[in-house]
């Protein structure tokens, strides 16, 4: 991003025209982007770069194309940083699956540095994005620097699928079924459980429990247990197809 807006400090466009020139290079829009260029009166040298910038991705090679530019001190520092992290990628081993694209350029007011997305094989969209977002911690009262992403959980499921990627998935130990009354009495049970390192699942369709029982045995879950009141609690081994009744404070004990 920074490499961007010292390129927008040469031209002297206004904040208006660069966040519109912002969407038409992140669009890879070549015709607006002329348009945008000719209405102003920016210097040779500099048009050419902005002209070329939709077209300036793929290897670490584009980095170097750029710096034939005569470019402002800005746009030169944003370029080093970007070459670092790359060179911290490659120590890793990572920067064979990285992409340089100088035109990738999103909100400039949140973002404060490089911006990344993050593609997979069978999805046509960025999985997740991110970037460098120091400014933005500063708007609650302290100034630090942050890094962060979000990550399209529907996109990854539809990668997983599409690349026929099974995966192990966690196994529910038991699912708590309860009334409206004996609610709080479920999220206790629930919260117990999960200290002693059950895997628990509370059932919150708010149907009959035939429903319940049903869905628990689509989901291959070992058991049920049924809220009968504060006290007592009537437990469905699934598995076994056996059911009990015992007290709560004895199941917790168990």
């Amino acid at each position: 991003m920074e490499f961007f807006k010292g390129l927008m400090e040469e031209t002297g466009l206004s904040e208006e025209e660069t966040e519109k020139m912002r969407v038409l290079i992140d669009r890879k829009d070549f015709l607006g982007i002329e348009e945008l260029v000719e209405e102003h009166n920016i210097r040779d040298d500099l048009k050419e770069l902005i002209l070329d910038l939709p077209k300036l991705f793929g290897s670490t090679d584009v980095i170097d194309r750029v710096e034939k530019y005569p470019i402002n001190e800005r746009s030169i520092k944003a370029l080093n940083n970007l070459r670092s992290i790359i060179n911290i990628l490659d120590d890793y081993g990572l920067s064979k699956y990285v992409s340089v694209d100088l035109g990738m350029v999103q909100s400039l007011n949140y973002y404060s540095g490089t911006i990344f997305r993050g593609f997979t094989y069978g999805v046509g969209f960025p999985i997740l994005s991110g970037g460098r977002y120091d400014r933005l911690v500063e708007k609650f009262g302290k100034s630090s620097p942050a890094t962060g992403f979000s990550m399209g959980i529907n996109m990854v499921m539809m990668a997983l699928d599409r690349q026929k990627i099974e995966f192990e998935k966690p196994r529910i130990d038991t699912l708590v079924y309860c009334m409206e009354e004996g609610r709080k009495t479920a999220f206790q049970i629930c919260e117990t459980l999960r200290k002693q390192g059950l895997v628990v699942e509370m059932d919150i369709n708010g149907g009959d429990f035939d429903t319940a029982r049903n869905y628990a045995a689509l989901k291959d879950i070992g058991g049920i247990l049924k809220v009968l009141d504060d006290e007592n609690i009537e437990v469905h081994n699934l598995e076994k197809g056996e059911v009990s009744k015992v007290t709560i404070s004895e199941l917790l004990k168990a």
